[in-house]
């Protein structure tokens, strides 16, 4: 997971041993509900195998995220959940708390800044795909 996340690629391997000893392993089967919208927002997931999809409250799945990708990060912007996050197959995942991620981060403001940068591009892509899943419903009879 740590090769193939961006976030890691940028920190130094003390860190990264540091946080992977506050992070606990989870595994959900396929079509496990990972992430309910409205939820309380409070941790941060790193995905070690597997894949997910990402669902707005009318059911429409928008994308699908996969070894080295995160999810939760909107906790670091917003008090709920806006998406659900679905397993498509089994999934394992890395969890850490947001305040902690945000304590091992603090210490390196390039890669803090360009991780939150990372997680506004994406939200920004989640909205303009649940713009045009809702445009083209319209349109289908």
């Amino acid at each position: 997971m740590t090769q193939k996340s961006a976030l890691f690629k940028n920190l130094p391997s003390p860190t990264i041993g540091n946080m992977m000893e506050v992070m606990k392993l989870e595994i959900f089967p396929p079509n496990d509900i990972i992430i309910k919208i409205g939820s309380e927002i409070g941790e941060v997931y790193f995905i070690s195998s597997g894949a997910v999809a990402i669902m707005t409250s009318d059911g429409k799945e928008l994308c699908h995220l996969a070894d080295g990708e995160e999810f939760g990060t909107n906790c670091l912007f917003f008090q709920k959940r806006k998406y659900a996050v679905v397993g498509i197959e089994t999934t394992e995942v890395f969890i850490i708390d947001k305040n902690q991620l945000i304590e091992f981060l603090h210490l390196y403001p390039d890669v803090i800044n360009g991780f939150y940068r990372s997680i506004k591009q994406k939200l920004a892509k989640l909205k303009n795909l649940e713009e045009c899943a809702t445009t083209t419903s319209q349109f289908n009879f």
